[in-house]
């Protein structure tokens, strides 16, 4: 359904995405494989929309969706859990080999929000990652502990 997904973006809101961990930590509990939940956040966003307008906001929220949507896999998930937060679940993805992709992926963001006028310019993105079975394998505690990660990187 349409409520099940944030207008902005068309991303699932973040109640699809818990739906969709808590499937992906049955299935991995039940066959023994890995996962990983990132978190990527737009960590100047709200001095961007204070300073440039709430449209810029909308086009680099937008942006960035597209981006996440073309760099991730089929079996992958994306979800928007608030404008400038980003959620990814990488089913049969262990942490360590996580980390590197995504990285490569918040420096081709980064990329585009500095000056070359891109629709992200001047914006920060923030990390935070947790994997299963690394850190656990219930899905509420990854999920913090991924925000945990995201909001004060080690």
């Amino acid at each position: 359904p349409l409520a099940d997904h944030e207008p902005l973006t068309g991303l699932p809101r973040r109640t699809a995405f818990e739906q969709r961990l808590t499937l992906e930590a049955a299935r991995a509990q039940r066959h023994e494989r890995p996962f990983t939940v990132a978190l990527l956040g737009l960590v100047e966003l709200p001095r961007l929309i204070d300073q440039q307008g709430a449209a810029r906001g909308h086009a680099v929220v937008r942006s960035v969706a597209a981006l996440l949507r073309r760099a991730l896999r089929q079996t992958d998930s994306v979800a928007c859990l608030e404008p400038g937060l980003f959620a990814l679940l990488l089913p049969e993805t262990r942490l360590g080999s996580a980390g590197p992709r995504l990285e490569r992926l918040c420096h081709e963001l980064r990329v585009a929000t500095q000056g070359g006028g891109g629709p992200a310019a001047g914006v920060e993105v923030r990390l935070g990652l947790a994997g299963c079975p690394e850190d656990g394998r219930e899905p509420a505690s990854l999920l913090e502990l991924a925000e945990r990660r995201q909001e004060h990187p080690a």
